[in-house]
């Protein structure tokens, strides 16, 4: 879980089986900045990322990993940790999901 404190993240899709080889191989349909956070949903419920990540300016972040959340934070504070993975699904289902597989479409 990564939380922006300066820059700017794009999160997309390939547009062809090349990858980043190519130039122009990805479309960014959401732009995220400071004071953002990215990839809570994944950790949270232990999925592997769908859409791609990239920094599209110098970014300054810090994080919070998988075996701290589940380890450190979540079996302390249950209440806490059900309202950050209901958060954290909703956050990603309407704002990010369901965007990208719109403009996908």
């Amino acid at each position: 879980m990564f939380f922006l404190t300066e820059g700017k993240v794009g999160i997309g899709y390939y547009l062809n089986s090349q990858g980043l080889s190519q130039e122009e191989s990805h479309y960014f349909g959401i732009k995220l900045e400071k004071h953002s956070f990215i990839c809570d949903y994944y950790i949270c419920f232990n999925k592997k990322s769908e859409f791609i990540y990239m920094a599209i300016e110098n970014i300054s972040s810090f994080s919070l990993s998988k075996k701290f959340l589940y380890e450190e934070i979540f079996p302390k504070y249950p209440k806490i940790a059900n309202k950050i993975k209901q958060g954290a699904e909703m956050r990603y289902m309407k704002n990010i999901r369901r965007v990208l597989l719109d403009q996908k479409q």
